[in-house]
């Protein structure tokens, strides 16, 4: 039957089933499917506290014989032990258990709840019989996951799926089932018999998977139903002896059917069904779903191969949407340079004009709008000037972080009913108060039909027990839809806020150049990083090869100096060489320091009780050699304790004292530090060569060196660049006094207290 409805929202839900599904126990229903067995034993001891009704008939006993048995005892094959810790995952990993039952070959599978022991038993087949199936089931698997790497799209990928999925299972239906925003589903891909009735296109109501069992789903990812109308097999007793509560049966594969569930599969004309969620990262996406029309078991292997398939299946779902993402964002970035680049050369009023076109394509809008100081500017099919002011006023009083987007305007703004075939949808960018500017790009209602798999909005029925039971009809129910635009996609919303950076840019900074070289300069500020990153890593070794064999001629020209013709003169090239080394060390240190600092990976990692003094005179222990030649004087007052990162704090100090030795042609060099109240000071001093006011405001950019000295002295650039981004990063300062030729003094300020921070840089 097809009834169509007129409705201002697609989102159907019926709250009465809702609460009813919600109410179903769901993770402990007190019953398993009767087609295996289950014991739950005592982590600590192995002994068997509760066990299936059906149970009896396995172990030819009666079930108050198998309670407070061992279940070595009773199992033969399972090599777990009493007191065993392993977790869930580590025994999932290990499943299934081949075991001997009252001498029938059974599959154990086992999981750990709290400090119980789950043992599901299911009779399995003979080795030679398992084998083959085994071995068909991996022969399935490699074709289908083959198959899955030749799709080229994910609408292609989707349809691969179902029909793999029929023949891995031998069902009468698959299907692939996606959830929606508003958690509604929907069957994307289905492979079936002629006969079956198809659900291709047809979308459900959220009721059908209320939440509990979508967390259940993404708990446990696989769940088998041989025979919807199996009486379900009880647990002995119901509760918990010791803890007197019910058992959480949600990992369990043999989990009894919620009663709702079996009639929602009775009344659609399945029997037997299994379905394996499609976990994308911790979302949910969908499930694939198997549906047969008479009892169908699914034996372990095949279904461990369906689970496997269905995170191969997940994982190129995510790899096929990223792309598919990445291709539209590259489209609207260029639409959105040409976009920037017009409106930077003429203003954004004339730009939005003259790049109409561009302007509507950039959002898939059949109009748009600026308004400024109550001015409006209008490109394509607008509604009226009066409406896109009042607009305007509304969006700015929102206060939402500058972008607003609805697709059902009349949901949220007394005009929107009026201008929906204009302007059910609306996307807004609102910019500073200073600039006075919004802009609108508008999309009309899309008329559209919801094909659902019976009526949504019917409500459940009252079966003879008073439970509110699932609809009977599954019959095609067809909506229509008004009052609604395409929804914006989230790559519509980063456009959008990307588009209002860069009008920002060009209205507040006139930085329309930098807007069209922005992605080259990225791709090349990475590209430069990675190469320090890879070049610094890459030289550590040969250096420290080096190193090693310097020492080893060093000692043997100093031991052995009988054997070395012109043993002195050898240890000066000696000495010579290891500066050379030296200066390249420094050189790699700094490199993978900016690295490290460009991909914001390096972390301040502050501690307690900090001495600098202590630290200063550390660092100078290290510079003895270098310190044989120049006087440095350390002057120290006040409290000088504090909660710095130690190791960065070295690295400041170090990169300081080596400037000021590097740049003091060989004067003296003063330290200076104090302690007042909440900040701390370090002042490094030298009487060198100095600096002219030209060359000190740029002194801490990343590859800076003064004219003056770049020629005489070695060195990227890097050192103070480092110092002023640590010192930053612990919430402190940097500054620089010098006068060509008379030397410079950096004065670094220290709060008493830092804070734990992860620190990089962009330029």
């Amino acid at each position: 039957m097809t009834t169509t409805v007129p409705t201002s929202s697609s989102v159907a839900t019926v709250p009465d089933a809702l609460a009813a599904c919600e109410r179903e126990p769901i993770l402990h229903p007190g019953a398993i499917q009767p087609h295996g067995v289950l014991l739950v034993c005592r982590a600590h001891d192995l002994r068997v506290l509760q066990a299936s009704a059906n149970a009896e008939r396995l172990f030819a006993r009666s079930v108050a014989l198998l309670l407070g048995q061992r279940l070595g005892d009773l199992v033969a094959g399972v090599s777990l032990a009493p007191g065993a810790n392993a977790s869930e995952e580590m025994l999932v990993a290990e499943n299934p258990v081949h075991v001997v039952v009252a001498g029938r070959p059974c599959e154990a599978i086992l999981h750990r709840v709290g400090d119980r022991i789950l043992v599901e038993l299911e009779p399995s087949h003979p080795s030679d019989r398992a084998r083959a199936l085994a071995r068909e089931a991996h022969r399935r698997l490699h074709h289908a996951l083959a198959r899955l790497r030749s799709a080229r799209s994910t609408h292609h990928l989707l349809a691969i799926t179902a029909e793999e999925l029929r023949a891995l299972t031998a069902v009468d239906r698959a299907l692939v089932y996606r959830f929606e925003r508003d958690e509604h589903g929907v069957v994307v891909a289905e492979c079936r018999r002629e006969e079956v009735t198809p659900y291709l296109g047809l979308h459900f109501p959220a009721s059908d998977v209320p939440p509990p069992v979508r967390e259940l789903y993404a708990r446990n990812p696989l769940r088998l139903v041989p025979d919807a109308r199996a009486v379900p097999s009880p647990l002995v007793p119901a509760l918990d002896p010791e803890t007197r509560r019910p058992l959480d049966l949600g990992v369990a594969v043999l989990r009894a059917v919620a009663p709702v569930h079996c009639e929602y599969l009775a009344n659609m004309g399945v029997r037997a069904s299994m379905s394996v969620s499609l976990m994308c990262g911790s979302r949910l996406w969908g499930l694939l779903a198997c549906h047969h029309g008479a009892p169908h078991f699914v034996p372990y292997e095949t279904r461990a191969a369906c689970e496997l398939f269905g995170e191969v299946v997940a994982s190129q779902i995510v790899l096929l949407e990223q792309r598919e993402r990445a291709d539209e964002r590259a489209h609207a970035a260029e639409l959105r340079v040409a976009v920037v680049r017009r409106m930077s050369a003429s203003g954004i009023a004339a730009g939005l004009v003259g790049g109409g076109d561009d302007v509507l394509a950039l959002f898939r809008a059949t109009g748009a709008a600026l308004v400024c100081a109550g001015d409006v500017t209008r490109v394509g099919r607008t509604p009226d000037v009066e409406v896109i002011q009042g607009l305007a006023r509304w969006v700015r009083s929102a206060q939402q972080g500058g972008l607003h987007h609805t697709e059902c305007l009349a949901e949220v703004h007394p005009a929107g009913q009026r201008i929906a075939d204009v302007a059910s949808g609306v996307l807004a960018i609102v910019f500073s108060a200073e600039t006075d500017y919004v802009l609108f790009w508008f999309r009309p209602e899309r008329p559209r039909t919801v094909r659902w798999a019976g009526d949504p909005h019917a409500p459940g029925h009252v079966g003879p027990d008073a439970r509110l039971g699932p609809r009977r009809s599954f019959d095609e129910w067809i909506e229509t839809v008004r009052g609604r635009s395409e929804p914006w996609r989230d790559v519509d919303l980063e456009n959008a806020r990307e588009l209002r950076s860069a009008i920002l840019d060009v209205v507040v900074a006139k930085a329309a150049e930098l807007a069209r070289l922005n992605g080259d300069l990225r791709a090349a500020v990475r590209a430069r990083d990675e190469f320090f990153s890879m070049a610094s890593h890459e030289l550590r070794t040969p250096l420290s090869t080096l190193e090693l064999q310097l020492d080893g001629l060093a000692r043997l020209a100093h031991d052995a100096p009988e054997l070395t013709l012109g043993s002195e003169r050898v240890g000066r090239s000696l000495s010579m060489e290891r500066r050379q080394l030296t200066r390249l060390e420094q050189l790699v240190d700094e490199m993978l320091d900016l690295s490290r600092l460009s991909s914001t990976r390096l972390e301040i990692a502050p501690q307690e009780g900090v001495d600098l003094c202590l630290l200063v005179r550390e660092v100078l222990a290290r510079f003895a050699d270098k310190l044989a030649k120049v006087e440095v004087r350390l002057l120290a007052r006040g409290d000088l304790v504090g909660r710095w990162d130690r190791s960065r704090l070295d690295q400041v100090v170090t990169n300081l004292l080596s400037n000021a030795i590097k740049y003091g042609e060989e004067k003296p060099v003063t330290i200076e530090l104090w302690g007042r109240g909440e900040v701390v000071v370090l002042g490094v001093r030298d009487r060198g060569v100095g600096l002219d006011a030209t060359n000190r405001a740029a002194l801490f950019t990343r590859f800076h060196r003064a004219p003056s000295t770049a020629r005489r002295y070695s060195g990227f650039g890097l050192g103070l660049w480092i110092v002023k981004q640590l010192v930053e990063a612990h919430g402190g300062t940097v500054a620089v006094e010098s006068e060509l030729g008379k030397g410079s003094l950096f004065e670094v300020r220290l709060p008493r207290r830092a804070e734990r921070r992860c620190i990089g840089a962009e330029g």
